[in-house]
C-alpha cells in the first residue's frame, strides 16, 4: 500500500484532551458528595450531564481516524499495530489489577476490602 502523508488534524487532539478532562471529572467527582440544596449538587450535576459524552467523543475519534486506513496500510499491518498497542497493554494491566486486588492480598485498595469480607 501507498503511505500517504497523513494530514495532522488539531481539532481532534483538543477534543482528545477535552474528552480526557471529562473522564477525570466522572472518576473524581464519585469521591465527593453534595447535599442536593447545595450550589456545589448543582455545578457537578451539570458539569457531569455534559462529561457523559466522553466516551462517545472517543469512538467518534477512532472512527474518524480510521476512514481512509485502507490508503494507508493493509489490514494485517493495521491488525498486527493495533493488536500491540492496545492488546498487550490490555492484558497486562489486567493481570496487574488481578493480582492487586485479589480476595486476601495485603496490597487490596481499601474500598475493595470492605466487600472482600
Amino acid at each position: 500500500m501507498a503511505n500517504a502523508p497523513a494530514q495532522r488534524r488539531h481539532y481532534m487532539d483538543y477534543l482528545n484532551v477535552v474528552a480526557m478532562m471529562f473522564v477525570v471529572w466522572q472518576h473524581a467527582r464519585i469521591h465527593f458528595y453534595w447535599p442536593t440544596d447545595s450550589p456545589g449538587y448543582w455545578f457537578e450535576l451539570c458539569v457531569s450531564s455534559i462529561a457523559v459524552g466522553a466516551v462517545p467523543i472517543f469512538f467518534m475519534i477512532s472512527g474518524a481516524n480510521l476512514i481512509d486506513f485502507p490508503t494507508r496500510y493493509s489490514l494485517g499491518t493495521y491488525l498486527r499495530r493495533r493488536v500491540l498497542r492496545v492488546g498487550v497493554p490490555y492484558c497486562l494491566w489486567t493481570q496487574v489489577y488481578i493480582c492487586a486486588t485479589a480476595p486476601g492480598y495485603a496490597g487490596t485498595p481499601p474500598c475493595r476490602r470492605r466487600w472482600i469480607g
